[in-house]
């Protein structure tokens, strides 16, 4: 698997994606809470998941019960694990870990699926939509009938590096497919990228053939 420039370097390489993340971050952390949006953040934020978290000192924690949550002082997202075993009226219950405090976060899924992210910023980014569009999201693994736009947060074009995402930029990419751009232009954004993807790996293999 090639994994985007992101995965492969130091963010320190990067250091207009992690300037730009956080300008976008703030205005739309604004927003969510300005306008009330978080609603459409909650489903993902409320589940319940087994990560395995890589820490930068050098520890592997394998976390049950773990959920993604926006800390609204600091802005930025970070990882609750409830330990279980632990009374509630223990205040070491629940601990957080935030982005800046690890390499990269796994999942594993049904037992063969293994998802990472990475973090940036105040976010793990986890490729969602795969392809010569690479679409990149802050939670692991959303469901086709929850997967919104509201959680794209950065793409890769042909195994570029990770940028913030930008719907302007997108519709010049996929501007290339007339029936991709059509859906794009309706609003059908991740669709669009979708049948991008798909017709982009049609012509690849017939010019292979």
């Amino acid at each position: 698997m090639v994994l985007p420039l992101l995965a492969q370097e130091p963010k320190d390489y990067h250091p207009d994606l992690t300037q730009m993340m956080k300008e976008i971050r703030t205005k739309q952390i604004n927003h969510t809470l300005m306008n009330g949006h978080s609603v459409i953040l909650s489903p993902m934020m409320n589940r319940k998941v087994t990560l395995t978290v890589f820490m930068k000192d050098s520890t592997k924690l394998e976390l049950p019960y773990t959920t993604f949550r926006l800390d609204t002082a600091l802005k930025k997202f970070c990882l609750i694990h409830t330990d279980k075993d632990k009374r509630r009226s223990d205040s070491s219950r629940s601990t957080r870990i935030y982005p800046d405090e690890t390499v990269k976060v796994t999942r594993l899924i049904g037992g063969t699926k293994l998802i990472t992210g990475y973090p940036v910023d105040d976010c793990w980014l986890f490729p969602e939509i795969k392809g010569k569009i690479t679409l990149y999201t802050m939670f692991t693994d959303i469901p086709n009938d929850k997967m919104e736009v509201q959680y794209v947060r950065g793409y890769s074009f042909d195994n570029g590096p990770v940028l913030p995402w930008n719907s302007n930029e997108m519709r010049k990419i996929i501007a290339a497919d007339r029936d991709a751009a059509a859906l794009y232009a309706s609003g059908e954004y991740l669709r669009a990228v979708k049948l991008f993807n798909r017709n982009a790996r049609k012509t690849e293999g017939k010019k292979e053939e």
